[in-house]
């Protein structure tokens, strides 16, 4: 009998939308978590005509198209067969990481809902 694999989720790091923005869609059946932060850096790369700022406003589309306060709220289908997408807010970093961290850090938030994930 085959075993069925439980979901991954993956945090998508704000670079990696700017180097593919159809990224959200890439990962099957697997979670995709997307910290505020992240939402935050791609508004700043929005302006401007090189490639990221084109990938950033394509990213923007994509999450507009799919948008919704399931979001935020345990996640939104990606698709028959696929995961879900969610955005997770930060309320700080945790505490076990503060010490190492700063929270005027975007990488360093990211970092943190990693960590929290994880836990």
């Amino acid at each position: 009998m085959a075993k069925t694999k439980s979901p991954k989720t993956f945090i998508l790091d704000t670079n990696v939308i700017l180097h593919d923005p159809t990224s959200i869609s890439q990962f099957q059946e697997h979670n995709i978590v997307i910290p505020l932060a992240v939402i935050e850096e791609i508004d700043h790369f929005k302006r401007g005509s090189q490639v990221i700022n084109i990938n950033a406003r394509e990213f923007a589309r994509t999450l507009d198209s799919i948008t919704g306060s399931a979001l935020f709220n345990g996640g939104v289908s990606l698709g028959k067969r696929k995961g879900k997408a969610r955005i997770v807010i930060t309320k700080g970093l945790s505490p076990e990481i503060h010490e190492v961290f700063r929270e005027d850090n975007a990488d360093h938030r990211i970092l943190s809902v990693a960590y929290d994930l994880h836990k």
